[in-house]
């Protein structure tokens, strides 16, 4: 927010809302998330279809926090 003020930006309620949005309430749910959305980028730069590394920090993100948005987005829920 304090790049925003020096910025002398304006947002809106939507934008501020999307900039500090919470997807868990779970710190380790999160990074959970983030290191599916690295294995599933590797995927993506490589030659491999191995998707069970991404599945499985997938399903254990949402095992602490079921409604974890991110991860719901992810697999298509």
């Amino acid at each position: 927010m304090k790049v925003c003020n020096s910025l002398n930006a304006v947002l809106s309620r939507d934008e501020e809302n999307r900039l500090f949005a919470r997807y868990t309430d779970s710190l380790r749910s999160y990074d959970l998330t983030i290191m599916g959305e690295y294995e599933m980028a590797k995927i993506l730069n490589s030659n491999s279809n191995d998707l069970e590394p991404a599945l499985e920090l997938f399903d254990e993100a949402l095992e602490i926090d079921p409604d974890n948005f991110l991860v719901i987005v992810q697999l298509g829920g």
